[in-house]
């Protein structure tokens, strides 16, 4: 392998764009890793290699053409349609006159890049991490992802993608943030257990909440329908986890006024007498967890509830004008007055960890303290069996590809809290796709890996009957790998 072509030199299958550069492979890579491609082999007969041939180089039996992609309006996609080989090898590129062959067009850097992958070679991929939100980036990732689907790859590319994306970390994340709902089906696509649980998370914390999450975009995505039901589902965990928390929040009694009967002694009128103070300050805690409740402040508000549970958290009420209004009720000394409000002070972080449940984060995303805080929980959890490929381990194998919903890569450079329908609008590099729901052409099923073998020994003896006939025919393959 040369540093100009990656690829190697005895590969039997030539894959040639309309532009002129091609991919010279083997074709048992292609029966085994691209069986889409693979299959093509199938019904076209195969050129026969002499010796005199293999010793000039000359390897190739089969010709790949790309032609325009039929399934949807996209330049970085293509078909493949296999052509036998012409008389003195005279081959008719597809619209050819579509590129000038200056410079590189879309589809050719990511069947690269997939190509590339196939052979555990690196991609090359747009750096714009550091100078542009990595939306190119993720636009080439997502690409090879979709060009892999088309051809039956994604079993042999999925690690490689997550790797190359989970490598720009806080970048991704962001992303994820701004359009959890596509990002879920490009986690089921990789078989990603961390983006998916990062998606779902964002999902089921705003699926209730108004102009946060956009339904519709559910429907124009492949697996949407599933991502939408786990989503669904842990948002009912979710809501039910927070009347819980409330229930408790009005039930909850600090340990440090908890007083047993022992052997040794029976609680009398002067331990609790001590206490008066803690049960001064529970009462008022109740009376704002109940005034709270009653104000629609909880799981039922808007914001469903996000507020009133971060404020129970921080501790942040009972303050000196709520204090002051109980006093002029119940008046007390200085002394007095100082003893409740270090109670209430007490009381109100011993209720903490009733809450505390509840405002865990499970994000990978690390907001600063300039980033506004997220307008929903994120304290939700999928088991691993709970992934959509473990619990359903034949997903999507006998399916059509679809496209990748509107929004993936997004510009990054916003806080991650969205505005209402931000996600169908918010475009930085390359759209993923530009007819959403547009379903692919039905392709012929995969060739099995004994199928492709038995089809390139019947290329072989249909034409080892007149092997030096045909050498002479033969054309040099010189002036197809000028690109390769």
């Amino acid at each position: 392998m040369s540093a100009q072509n990656p690829f190697p030199p005895d590969g039997d299958v030539l894959i040639m764009s309309p532009t002129g550069k091609n991919w010279k492979l083997h074709s048992w890579q292609l029966v085994n890793y691209a069986p889409k491609i693979g299959a093509l082999l199938k019904n076209v007969a195969a050129r026969t290699i002499t010796k005199g041939m293999r010793a000039e180089a000359h390897t190739i039996r089969w010709w790949i053409e790309m032609i325009p992609f039929g399934a949807f309006d996209d330049q970085r996609f293509r078909d493949f349609v296999c052509v036998p080989e012409k008389k003195k090898g005279k081959l008719t590129l597809h619209s050819a006159g579509a590129f000038n062959g200056i410079g590189e067009v879309s589809f050719e850097r990511t069947y690269d890049n997939l190509f590339r992958m196939l052979y555990s070679m690196p991609p090359n991929l747009t750096d714009d991490i550091d100078d542009g939100g990595a939306n190119l980036y993720i636009t080439d990732c997502v690409s090879i992802l979709q060009a892999a689907a088309f051809i039956g790859s994604l079993p042999s590319v999925r690690t490689y993608i997550e790797s190359y994306l989970l490598r720009i970390n806080q970048k991704l994340w962001v992303h994820v943030a701004k359009a959890p709902e596509a990002w879920s089906d490009v986690a089921v696509r990789l078989q990603s257990a961390i983006i998916f649980r990062e998606s779902i998370i964002h999902i089921a914390g705003g699926l209730e909440l108004p102009g946060l999450i956009n339904r519709s975009s559910f429907d124009n995505i492949e697996y949407g329908k599933i991502c939408l039901q786990v989503a669904e589902r842990k948002c009912r965990e979710l809501r039910d986890k927070k009347i819980d928390v409330e229930r408790r929040l009005l039930q909850y009694y600090p340990q440090r006024l908890i007083r047993r009967e022992t052997p040794e002694k029976i609680p009398g009128r002067a331990d609790y007498g001590s206490d008066i103070y803690y049960w001064q300050a529970l009462t008022m805690c109740r009376q704002f967890f109940q005034s709270s409740i009653m104000a629609n402040r909880h799981h039922r508000h808007e914001d469903g509830g996000v507020e009133f549970y971060r404020t129970v958290f921080r501790c942040d009420y009972i303050d000196k004008h709520a204090a002051d209004e109980f006093h002029q009720l119940f008046a007390m000394s200085t002394k007095g007055k100082q003893c409740l409000a270090d109670a209430v002070e007490v009381i109100k972080d011993d209720h903490r960890v009733v809450i505390a449940d509840l405002l865990e984060d499970h994000l990978q995303l690390r907001t600063t303290v300039r980033s506004k805080p997220l307008r929903y929980l994120t304290c939700t959890s999928v088991l691993e069996e709970e992934l959509p490929w473990i619990a359903n381990p034949g997903l999507g194998a006998g399916s059509i590809p679809g496209q990748i919903e509107d929004g993936v890569a997004s510009d990054g450079s916003a806080s991650p809290d969205r505005a209402g329908r931000e996600i169908m609008n918010r475009g930085g590099g390359p759209s993923a796709g530009k007819v959403p729901g547009k379903k692919t052409r039905t392709g012929k099923a995969a060739m099995a890996r004994d199928e492709g073998e038995d089809s390139e020994e019947e290329g072989e003896q249909q034409n080892n009957d007149d092997d030096s006939s045909r050498e002479e025919d033969d054309v040099d393959e010189g002036e197809y790998m000028g690109g390769a």
